[in-house]
């Protein structure tokens, strides 16, 4: 809940599962990512997937995944990303963000 003006918001977490695609290895971007993640009160996984992509699954409130999914889509140094899938999932309730493999 947030105060807004003498009004409360509820702000209700979301899951969402993100693949990334283009030249994201060897540069650092799981370490970034999962720094921002922390910044942002993120929780979840961020991994490698098929044929090269990053694949995550990340829950938060709306606002925080949609800071989170702009520092997604810019460009980190090193990393070429020529796409992004995004997709709403179910609540998993994770406790932190993990780097995985």
């Amino acid at each position: 809940m947030q105060n807004n003006g003498g009004m409360l918001e509820v702000s209700f977490k979301k899951h969402l599962k993100i693949e990334m695609f283009g030249h994201l290895h060897n540069v650092g971007i799981r370490f970034r990512l999962m720094t921002k993640a922390y910044e942002c009160r993120i929780s979840g996984f961020v991994m490698h997937g098929k044929q090269g992509s990053l694949y995550l699954e990340v829950e938060g409130t709306e606002p925080d995944l949609d800071e989170f999914i702009k520092f997604c889509k810019r460009r980190v140094p090193g990393a070429v990303i020529n796409r992004i899938e995004i997709e709403n999932g179910e609540i998993f309730n994770y406790n932190s963000f993990e780097m995985i493999g």
